[in-house]
Protein backbone atom coordinates (compact mmCIF):
# COMPACT_ATOMS: atom_id res chain seq x y z
CA UNK A 1 0.00 0.00 0.00
CA UNK A 2 2.47 2.45 1.13
CA UNK A 3 6.26 2.26 0.48
CA UNK A 4 9.00 4.78 1.26
CA UNK A 5 12.06 4.22 -0.34
CA UNK A 6 15.31 5.38 0.65
CA UNK A 7 13.53 8.35 2.30
CA UNK A 8 16.06 11.31 3.42
CA UNK A 9 15.34 14.78 4.31
CA UNK A 10 18.46 17.36 4.72
CA UNK A 11 17.28 20.88 5.85
CA UNK A 12 20.27 22.99 4.99
CA UNK A 13 20.94 26.50 6.91
CA UNK A 14 23.22 29.05 6.30
CA UNK A 15 25.87 27.26 8.78
CA UNK A 16 25.06 23.22 9.42
CA UNK A 17 23.06 20.67 7.27
CA UNK A 18 20.37 19.16 9.27
CA UNK A 19 19.62 15.49 8.23
CA UNK A 20 15.71 14.84 9.98
CA UNK A 21 15.26 11.94 8.33
CA UNK A 22 17.90 9.65 7.45
CA UNK A 23 17.99 6.61 4.22
CA UNK A 24 14.27 5.05 5.67
CA UNK A 25 12.66 1.91 4.20
CA UNK A 26 9.03 1.62 5.05
CA UNK A 27 6.47 -0.81 4.29
CA UNK A 28 2.82 -0.62 5.22
CA UNK A 29 -0.05 -2.99 3.91
CA UNK A 30 -3.69 -1.90 2.96
CA UNK A 31 -5.92 -2.02 6.12
CA UNK A 32 -3.39 -1.91 8.89
CA UNK A 33 -2.85 0.21 11.68
CA UNK A 34 0.95 1.31 12.04
CA UNK A 35 2.52 3.48 14.65
CA UNK A 36 5.98 5.23 14.48
CA UNK A 37 7.11 5.43 17.93
CA UNK A 38 10.22 8.18 19.13
CA UNK A 39 10.93 10.77 21.48
CA UNK A 40 10.99 14.42 20.13
CA UNK A 41 13.73 15.53 17.59
CA UNK A 42 13.39 11.50 16.25
CA UNK A 43 12.28 13.09 12.78
CA UNK A 44 8.99 11.20 13.10
CA UNK A 45 6.65 14.03 12.28
CA UNK A 46 9.15 15.23 9.13
CA UNK A 47 8.78 11.31 8.34
CA UNK A 48 4.72 11.72 8.10
CA UNK A 49 4.60 14.69 6.46
CA UNK A 50 6.47 13.16 3.25
CA UNK A 51 4.04 10.14 2.97
CA UNK A 52 1.48 12.79 1.49
CA UNK A 53 4.64 15.20 0.38
CA UNK A 54 3.49 18.26 2.53
CA UNK A 55 7.67 17.81 2.88
CA UNK A 56 9.74 17.30 -0.02
CA UNK A 57 12.04 14.37 0.41
CA UNK A 58 16.02 15.34 -0.21
CA UNK A 59 16.16 11.91 -1.55
CA UNK A 60 14.45 8.55 -1.87
CA UNK A 61 10.82 7.83 -3.19
CA UNK A 62 7.17 7.56 -2.12
CA UNK A 63 5.23 4.67 -3.44
CA UNK A 64 1.24 4.56 -2.92
CA UNK A 65 0.14 1.70 -4.16
CA UNK A 66 1.03 1.68 -8.25
CA UNK A 67 1.48 5.20 -8.52
CA UNK A 68 5.52 6.91 -7.27
CA UNK A 69 4.24 10.29 -5.52
CA UNK A 70 7.65 11.62 -5.73
CA UNK A 71 6.79 11.69 -10.15
CA UNK A 72 3.49 13.02 -10.59
CA UNK A 73 3.15 16.71 -11.46
CA UNK A 74 1.63 18.97 -9.14
CA UNK A 75 -1.87 18.82 -10.57
CA UNK A 76 -2.32 15.17 -10.26
CA UNK A 77 -0.45 15.24 -6.19
CA UNK A 78 -3.19 17.42 -5.04
CA UNK A 79 -5.69 15.21 -6.53
CA UNK A 80 -4.00 12.65 -4.76
CA UNK A 81 -4.04 14.02 -2.15
CA UNK A 82 -7.35 14.03 -1.55
CA UNK A 83 -7.67 10.78 -0.75
CA UNK A 84 -4.67 10.80 1.65
CA UNK A 85 -6.73 12.19 5.51
CA UNK A 86 -4.32 13.64 7.83
CA UNK A 87 -5.37 14.44 11.39
CA UNK A 88 -2.78 17.22 13.57
CA UNK A 89 -2.34 17.03 17.28
CA UNK A 90 -3.47 20.87 17.40
CA UNK A 91 -6.76 20.30 15.66
CA UNK A 92 -6.07 22.58 12.74
CA UNK A 93 -10.00 23.67 12.33
CA UNK A 94 -11.24 26.77 11.07
CA UNK A 95 -12.39 28.76 14.04
CA UNK A 96 -15.02 30.78 12.20
CA UNK A 97 -16.93 27.95 11.07
CA UNK A 98 -19.15 25.37 12.58
CA UNK A 99 -18.48 21.79 13.11
CA UNK A 100 -20.86 21.08 9.90
CA UNK A 101 -18.75 23.70 8.13
CA UNK A 102 -15.37 22.46 9.36
CA UNK A 103 -15.84 19.01 7.94
CA UNK A 104 -17.55 20.50 4.32
CA UNK A 105 -14.51 22.41 3.96
CA UNK A 106 -12.64 20.00 2.21
CA UNK A 107 -15.27 18.73 -0.31
CA UNK A 108 -15.77 22.70 -1.02
CA UNK A 109 -12.39 22.67 -2.05
CA UNK A 110 -12.85 19.74 -4.21
CA UNK A 111 -16.40 21.47 -5.94
CA UNK A 112 -18.47 19.32 -4.01
CA UNK A 113 -22.00 19.90 -4.36
CA UNK A 114 -23.51 21.67 -1.55
CA UNK A 115 -25.78 19.37 -1.51
CA UNK A 116 -23.71 16.73 -1.87
CA UNK A 117 -21.49 18.16 1.25
CA UNK A 118 -24.02 18.78 3.57
CA UNK A 119 -25.44 15.37 3.29
CA UNK A 120 -20.83 13.72 3.74
CA UNK A 121 -20.94 16.26 6.80
CA UNK A 122 -23.99 14.81 8.32
CA UNK A 123 -22.96 11.02 7.66
CA UNK A 124 -19.50 11.61 9.71
CA UNK A 125 -21.17 13.96 12.14
CA UNK A 126 -22.59 10.09 13.23
CA UNK A 127 -19.53 8.26 12.30
CA UNK A 128 -17.33 10.32 14.60
CA UNK A 129 -20.33 10.78 17.56
CA UNK A 130 -21.10 14.53 17.48
CA UNK A 131 -24.67 14.26 17.23
CA UNK A 132 -26.12 18.05 18.08
CA UNK A 133 -22.96 19.21 18.06
CA UNK A 134 -22.96 20.19 14.06
CA UNK A 135 -23.74 24.01 14.39
CA UNK A 136 -21.24 24.74 17.02
CA UNK A 137 -18.02 26.49 16.94
CA UNK A 138 -14.61 24.47 17.89
CA UNK A 139 -14.28 27.39 20.74
CA UNK A 140 -17.08 25.35 22.21
CA UNK A 141 -16.07 21.82 22.33
CA UNK A 142 -13.83 20.06 23.86
CA UNK A 143 -10.32 18.86 23.17
CA UNK A 144 -11.58 15.40 22.37
CA UNK A 145 -15.21 16.95 20.25
CA UNK A 146 -12.36 19.33 18.59
CA UNK A 147 -10.79 16.34 17.25
CA UNK A 148 -13.83 13.93 16.15
CA UNK A 149 -14.24 17.25 14.17
CA UNK A 150 -10.59 17.04 12.86
CA UNK A 151 -11.36 13.01 12.06
CA UNK A 152 -14.50 13.43 10.09
CA UNK A 153 -12.71 16.67 8.22
CA UNK A 154 -9.80 13.91 7.21
CA UNK A 155 -12.91 11.11 5.93
CA UNK A 156 -14.38 13.86 3.78
CA UNK A 157 -13.08 12.86 0.42
CA UNK A 158 -13.32 8.96 1.41
CA UNK A 159 -9.26 8.65 1.74
CA UNK A 160 -7.82 5.34 1.26
CA UNK A 161 -5.11 6.34 3.91
CA UNK A 162 -5.14 8.48 7.04
CA UNK A 163 -2.54 10.09 8.70
CA UNK A 164 -2.02 11.13 12.58
CA UNK A 165 0.79 13.23 13.61
CA UNK A 166 0.43 13.13 17.49
CA UNK A 167 -3.22 12.88 17.19
CA UNK A 168 -3.53 12.32 21.03
CA UNK A 169 -0.63 14.20 22.57
CA UNK A 170 -2.80 17.25 23.40
CA UNK A 171 -5.75 14.90 25.22
CA UNK A 172 -5.94 13.39 28.49
CA UNK A 173 -6.10 9.85 28.96
CA UNK A 174 -9.58 9.21 28.96
CA UNK A 175 -10.21 11.05 25.94
CA UNK A 176 -6.77 9.32 24.32
CA UNK A 177 -8.50 6.37 24.40
CA UNK A 178 -11.67 7.49 23.40
CA UNK A 179 -9.91 8.56 20.56
CA UNK A 180 -8.09 5.65 19.91
CA UNK A 181 -11.19 3.83 19.97
CA UNK A 182 -13.01 5.54 16.93
CA UNK A 183 -9.98 5.18 15.08
CA UNK A 184 -9.97 1.53 15.75
CA UNK A 185 -13.86 1.44 14.85
CA UNK A 186 -12.93 3.21 11.64
CA UNK A 187 -9.88 1.26 10.59
CA UNK A 188 -12.04 -1.66 10.82
CA UNK A 189 -15.45 -0.43 9.20
CA UNK A 190 -13.77 1.71 6.54
CA UNK A 191 -11.19 -0.86 5.63
CA UNK A 192 -8.65 2.51 5.96
CA UNK A 193 -5.06 2.15 6.17
CA UNK A 194 -3.94 4.20 9.24
CA UNK A 195 -0.10 5.65 9.76
CA UNK A 196 0.37 7.25 13.10
CA UNK A 197 3.10 8.85 14.89
CA UNK A 198 3.52 9.33 18.84
CA UNK A 199 5.96 9.67 21.80
CA UNK A 200 3.06 7.03 23.61
CA UNK A 201 4.13 3.24 23.88
CA UNK A 202 0.23 3.49 25.39
CA UNK A 203 -1.36 4.42 21.96
CA UNK A 204 1.20 1.74 20.07
CA UNK A 205 -0.07 -1.45 21.80
CA UNK A 206 -4.00 -0.35 21.96
CA UNK A 207 -4.56 -0.24 18.49
CA UNK A 208 -1.25 -0.85 16.19
CA UNK A 209 -0.63 -4.14 14.27
CA UNK A 210 3.37 -2.80 13.49
CA UNK A 211 5.51 -0.55 14.95
CA UNK A 212 9.10 1.40 14.03
CA UNK A 213 10.70 3.20 15.96
CA UNK A 214 12.78 6.05 15.24
CA UNK A 215 15.95 7.35 16.69
CA UNK A 216 17.82 10.21 15.15
CA UNK A 217 16.48 10.14 11.86
CA UNK A 218 16.55 6.56 11.55
CA UNK A 219 14.84 3.60 11.94
CA UNK A 220 16.31 1.47 14.68
CA UNK A 221 13.86 -1.38 15.26
CA UNK A 222 10.61 -2.48 13.14
CA UNK A 223 8.15 -5.33 13.44
CA UNK A 224 4.67 -6.48 14.87
CA UNK A 225 3.68 -4.78 17.93
CA UNK A 226 3.47 -8.38 20.26
CA UNK A 227 6.93 -9.49 19.37
CA UNK A 228 8.47 -5.86 19.59
CA UNK A 229 6.81 -6.05 22.91
CA UNK A 230 7.73 -9.54 23.75
CA UNK A 231 11.77 -9.08 22.58
CA UNK A 232 12.54 -5.55 22.06
CA UNK A 233 16.57 -5.22 21.07
CA UNK A 234 17.33 -1.91 20.66
CA UNK A 235 17.69 0.12 24.18
CA UNK A 236 15.40 2.46 23.09
CA UNK A 237 12.96 0.11 22.10
CA UNK A 238 13.73 -1.31 25.29
CA UNK A 239 12.72 2.21 27.40
CA UNK A 240 9.59 2.71 25.54
CA UNK A 241 8.65 -1.03 25.90
CA UNK A 242 9.10 -0.55 29.92
CA UNK A 243 6.38 2.39 29.92
CA UNK A 244 4.08 -0.19 29.43
CA UNK A 245 4.90 -3.85 30.69
CA UNK A 246 7.22 -2.91 33.99
CA UNK A 247 5.03 -2.35 37.10
CA UNK A 248 5.04 1.23 37.99
CA UNK A 249 8.19 2.40 39.88
CA UNK A 250 9.29 -1.62 39.38
CA UNK A 251 13.15 0.20 39.35
CA UNK A 252 12.77 1.82 42.95
CA UNK A 253 10.96 -1.13 44.35
CA UNK A 254 13.15 -3.32 43.24
CA UNK A 255 16.02 -1.51 45.43
CA UNK A 256 13.93 -2.38 48.36
CA UNK A 257 13.36 -5.88 47.89
CA UNK A 258 15.55 -7.60 50.91
CA UNK A 259 15.41 -11.21 49.21
CA UNK A 260 17.56 -12.97 52.10
CA UNK A 261 17.11 -16.59 50.31
CA UNK A 262 15.97 -18.17 47.09
CA UNK A 263 16.08 -16.51 43.75
CA UNK A 264 13.96 -13.43 41.90
CA UNK A 265 12.44 -14.49 38.89
CA UNK A 266 10.75 -12.30 36.15
CA UNK A 267 7.83 -13.90 34.22
CA UNK A 268 6.05 -13.02 30.99
CA UNK A 269 3.28 -13.76 29.74
CA UNK A 270 1.31 -13.11 26.38
CA UNK A 271 -2.19 -13.71 24.85
CA UNK A 272 -3.73 -16.53 26.35
CA UNK A 273 -1.26 -17.41 28.84
CA UNK A 274 -1.79 -13.54 30.65
CA UNK A 275 -5.45 -15.09 31.51
CA UNK A 276 -4.59 -18.99 32.57
CA UNK A 277 -4.13 -19.57 36.11
CA UNK A 278 -0.73 -20.85 35.92
CA UNK A 279 1.11 -19.36 38.77
CA UNK A 280 -1.64 -21.04 41.33
CA UNK A 281 -0.62 -24.80 39.43
CA UNK A 282 3.04 -23.52 39.91
CA UNK A 283 2.59 -23.07 43.17
CA UNK A 284 0.76 -26.11 44.21
CA UNK A 285 2.35 -28.27 41.51
CA UNK A 286 6.44 -27.46 43.63
CA UNK A 287 7.40 -27.56 46.94
CA UNK A 288 8.93 -24.30 46.91
CA UNK A 289 8.22 -21.19 49.16
CA UNK A 290 6.92 -18.61 46.26
CA UNK A 291 6.41 -14.46 47.01
CA UNK A 292 4.88 -12.64 44.64
CA UNK A 293 6.72 -9.16 44.41
CA UNK A 294 4.92 -7.55 41.65
CA UNK A 295 3.01 -7.56 38.78
CA UNK A 296 1.01 -6.20 35.62
CA UNK A 297 -0.87 -6.70 32.67
CA UNK A 298 -1.53 -4.51 29.89
CA UNK A 299 -3.62 -5.34 26.86
CA UNK A 300 -2.34 -5.04 23.74
CA UNK A 301 -4.63 -4.31 20.67
CA UNK A 302 -5.84 -8.33 20.12
CA UNK A 303 -3.75 -9.46 23.00
CA UNK A 304 -2.39 -9.36 26.66
CA UNK A 305 0.74 -9.19 28.07
CA UNK A 306 1.46 -9.54 31.52
CA UNK A 307 4.87 -9.64 33.67
CA UNK A 308 4.99 -11.17 36.95
CA UNK A 309 8.17 -10.91 39.94
CA UNK A 310 8.50 -13.59 42.17
CA UNK A 311 10.65 -14.84 44.61
CA UNK A 312 10.98 -18.45 45.14
CA UNK A 313 13.19 -20.34 47.79
CA UNK A 314 13.94 -24.04 47.89
CA UNK A 315 15.94 -27.27 46.98
CA UNK A 316 18.00 -25.76 44.12
CA UNK A 317 16.74 -29.12 41.92
CA UNK A 318 12.58 -28.07 42.24
CA UNK A 319 13.62 -24.65 41.28
CA UNK A 320 14.66 -25.79 38.07
CA UNK A 321 12.09 -27.86 37.66
CA UNK A 322 9.79 -25.56 38.20
CA UNK A 323 10.98 -22.76 35.89
CA UNK A 324 11.03 -25.31 33.27
CA UNK A 325 7.51 -25.85 34.30
CA UNK A 326 6.90 -22.29 33.20
CA UNK A 327 8.56 -22.12 29.97
CA UNK A 328 6.69 -25.57 28.76
CA UNK A 329 4.31 -23.45 30.02
CA UNK A 330 4.73 -20.56 27.21
CA UNK A 331 6.02 -18.60 29.90
CA UNK A 332 9.17 -16.52 28.84
CA UNK A 333 11.30 -16.17 32.57
CA UNK A 334 14.60 -14.36 33.55
CA UNK A 335 16.64 -14.99 36.77
CA UNK A 336 17.25 -11.48 38.07
CA UNK A 337 19.42 -12.72 40.94
CA UNK A 338 20.44 -15.82 43.05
Amino acid sequence: MIQLKGITKIFKGKKNHITAVDNVDLNVQAGEIFGIIGYSGAGKSTLIRMINLLETPTAGEVVMGDENLSQLTSGKLRKKRQKIGMIFQHFNLLWSRTVKENIMFPLEIANVPKKDREARALELIQLVGLQGKEDQYPSQLSGGQKQRVGIARALANEPSVLLCDEATSALDPKTTDQILDLLQEINQKLGLTIVLITHEMHVIRKICDNVAVMEDGKIVEMGNVIEVFQHPKQEMTKEFVKQITKPDEAMEIQSEWHVSEGIVIECHFLGDTAQQPIISKFIKEFDLTVNILQGKISRLKDSSYGVLFLQIAGNEEEIKRAITYLSDHGVEVEVLSS
